[in-house]
This record gives structure tokens, C-alpha cells and sequence, in this order.
């Protein structure tokens, strides 16, 4: 009687050891079923969150971009504008006959070329001052730069002399074949690298194309348009 009670306990705990595995694996099984659809909506609104942030940011940067590219179009179309104006103006028309002259007759740092740059340097400055240019010069039809405000490593030379730049003849060459006005980005200039930007019109005297204008402004000037 003793054997047959004991055996009926262990197949009783056998039978309840099986019903509580049985009642905790449907109960593990019922939770994933009911939490699939949670998964599932979650991850779908995570999907659709990150897609729809990054969608946004690449919106805000081709905005951004285009913003940018709108001011750049607008300062160098105005920049050309201010070229060409100071190219129309006669005492620059005037001051670019009498430098020339100066500067064949007798070179760039004569009495002769000194007494006309008394004359013009105090206009031209302001000019070139007021349309945000950092330097200007007056290029004859030959290429000799016969006058330029900070006297740089360009003043009294010929554009196709080695020390001048490529950009610089390139500007100058562009303009004379199209008798129009230029644009030109140069290379890294000078001991410091620094990159400039030259805006080029032509000069025209009673209608005939007689010289250019190339004005520069400094690469590190854009940042702050």
C-alpha cells in the first residue's frame, strides 16, 4: 500500500511538473502573439520616424544648398554690374588714357606717372572701396597692366609675363575674344595660399574696345555675404 502511494505521488508530480511547463510555454507562446503586434507597429513607426528624419535633413540640405547658390549668383552678378559701371564711368576712361600714356613714355614709378596718379588714385579708390573690391586694375588691349591701386606684383607688367598668374591672362584673353565681362576664380596666390575672385569688363571709348578692368576680391570674403 505503502509503494502504490508513492508511486501515485510521482505520477502526480510528473503530471503537475508537465502542466505547469505546458501552462508556462502557452503563457510565454500567448504574450509573444499579443506583443507581435506591438513589435510590429513599433517598428513600422521607427521605420517611418527615421525615413521621415532623414527625408527632412536632405530636404533642409538641398535648401540650404540652393539657398546658397541663389547669394552666390546674386553677389556675382552684382559684383559684374559694379564692373562694368566703374568701366563705364569717363574719369576712369579718362584716368586709363592718361596712365598708359605715362606708363610708355616714361614707367610706372616716373614723376610723369606719379602726377597722374595724384590726379585719379584718391576716385578710384573710393570707387573701388564702395563696390566692395579689393584691388583694380587697368589692363591695355596688349596686356600691360598700366595701373593698379595696391601696386601688387602685377603693376607696370604684361599679363603674359611669368610672374603673372594663369588666371589672370585667362581672364584677360577670355574678355578680349568675347568683349564681354568675365568671371574667373584663381588659383592659390601668393606665399599664404589665399584664392581670389577677378571680375573683368571690358572699356569701350566712343564705341570702340580700347581696354579691360579686372577688379578682385579675396575667396575669404564670400563667407561673410
Amino acid at each position: 500500500t505503502q509503494s502504490r502511494s508513492s508511486a501515485a505521488s510521482d505520477v502526480y508530480k510528473r503530471q503537475m511538473f508537465v502542466f505547469k511547463y505546458l501552462r508556462t510555454k502557452i503563457l510565454i507562446v500567448t504574450m509573444l502573439v499579443g506583443l507581435m503586434p506591438l513589435l510590429i507597429v513599433g517598428g513600422t513607426l521607427n521605420w517611418l520616424f527615421e525615413s521621415n528624419r532623414y527625408t527632412v535633413i536632405n530636404e533642409n540640405i538641398v535648401r540650404h544648398t540652393h539657398n546658397i547658390s541663389l547669394v552666390l549668383e546674386e553677389y556675382v552678378e552684382s559684383k559684374i554690374l559694379s564692373v562694368e559701371s566703374i568701366a563705364s564711368m569717363p574719369s576712369v576712361k579718362k584716368s586709363f588714357s592718361d596712365y598708359k600714356e605715362a606708363i610708355a613714355l616714361f614707367g610706372p614709378y616716373s614723376n610723369q606717372y606719379q602726377d597722374v596718379e595724384d590726379e585719379y588714385v584718391d576716385i578710384i579708390a573710393n570707387v573701388t572701396e564702395q563696390n566692395g573690391f579689393k584691388d583694380i586694375m587697368f589692363i591695355s588691349n596688349d596686356g600691360l597692366v598700366v595701373f593698379s591701386l595696391l601696386q601688387g606684383q602685377y603693376h607696370g607688367l604684361n599679363v603674359f609675363d611669368s610672374p603673372a598668374s594663369d588666371s589672370l591672362q585667362s581672364i584677360f584673353i577670355n574678355t578680349n575674344n568675347s568683349i564681354s565681362s568675365q568671371v574667373k576664380l584663381s588659383g592659390y596666390e601668393g606665399e599664404e595660399g589665399i584664392r581670389e575672385v577677378y571680375f573683368s569688363s571690358p572699356i569701350f571709348e566712343e564705341g570702340k574696345y580700347v581696354a579691360n578692368i579686372v577688379s578682385v576680391v579675396d575667396m575669404l570674403s564670400l563667407i561673410h555675404i
